[in-house]
């Protein structure tokens, strides 16, 4: 199963700065970047990312854009985090990759 994961900021320099701290180094995206997307293979990592956008909301002016396999994308938000994640979990289990 395939993860799409959107990062978007109006904020120059955002997501360079979220991605550096993410990946404890400094980042090879360009600082006027306002869009990121990465398509994970691996659940575990895309969850990974997303919880860190998450848990650092207040410390980033970056939204955050997930699409599951086919399926229409999404934002993630403090109300439907925990619903989504436990979406992409179920989907994992279903589809035995756990």
């Amino acid at each position: 199963m395939l993860i799409t994961v959107n990062l978007m900021s109006k904020k120059e320099g955002e997501i360079k700065r979220f991605l550096s701290k993410y990946f404890e180094k400094e980042s090879a995206v360009d600082e006027n970047v306002i869009e990121w997307i990465y398509v994970y293979r691996n659940v575990v990592k895309a969850l990974d990312v997303i919880d860190s956008v998450m848990d650092n909301y207040s410390d980033y002016n970056i939204s955050l854009w997930v699409q599951v396999g086919d399926e229409d994308i999404v934002e993630v938000t403090k109300y439907n985090r925990n619903k989504l994640t436990a979406k992409i979990l179920k989907s994992t289990e279903n589809a035995g990759i756990f």
